[in-house]
């Protein structure tokens, strides 16, 4: 990498970990891929943003609230916490990062970060990757790309879904539409 990128990590949260109530398949792989993809470009990396579903007990999303998921990432909650690992990988490394909520008020589903254009990422190479591909991922992918960065790359070793072959179409169908998006599968 030539110069410094921005690394966007999406909902690495305990209740998207295994064992957490909603639990994204192959997570902990994805973690991994998260932290050894910091250890391996830390001196690239200008600046961290972590994404997090930051949701009020009362959130349309939850099934008892007439939503399709279970009660997950409630304010406040361990659930709602960042992955250890994760955690621990960025202090070990001194890496900078901020951290960005959505999914803040009740009555609105917000599955991307980024629903205002960020003129942060514009013109600069972001790397992408988190939990769930096939719906936070992705989503917040397409709300930055209005925000005109040179590359947005999908870092497929740190990117867990819920419904792997609906990520891969998602994915597909969008890197026809945005040239600036594209994707790593392996390390």
């Amino acid at each position: 990498m030539k110069h410094k990128i921005i690394v966007v990590i999406v909902d690495e949260q305990y209740d998207f970990c295994k064992g957490g109530a909603l639990e994204v398949p192959g997570a902990t792989e994805a973690v991994a891929g998260t932290c050894r993809f910091l250890e391996q470009h830390c001196n690239d990396i200008e600046r961290v943003v972590l994404t997090a579903d930051w949701h009020p007990t009362n959130h349309c999303s939850f099934k008892q609230c007439g939503g399709m998921w279970p009660r997950h990432c409630v304010q406040f909650s361990h659930g709602a916490a960042f992955s250890q690992e994760l955690l621990d990988t960025l202090a070990r490394l001194s890496v900078p990062y901020t951290v960005s909520t959505k999914g803040k008020h009740s009555g609105t589903e917000e599955y991307g970060a980024f629903t205002r254009q960020q003129r942060r990422f514009a013109g600069r190479e972001v790397w992408m990757m988190g939990l769930a591909g096939d719906y936070c991922v992705i989503e917040s992918a397409l709300n930055l790309l209005r925000s005109k960065p040179s590359s947005l790359v999908l870092y497929g070793p740190g990117i867990g879904c819920i419904d792997a072959d609906a990520f891969a179409a998602r994915l597909a169908s969008e890197k026809t539409i945005h040239s600036e998006l594209s994707y790593i599968e392996h390390e």
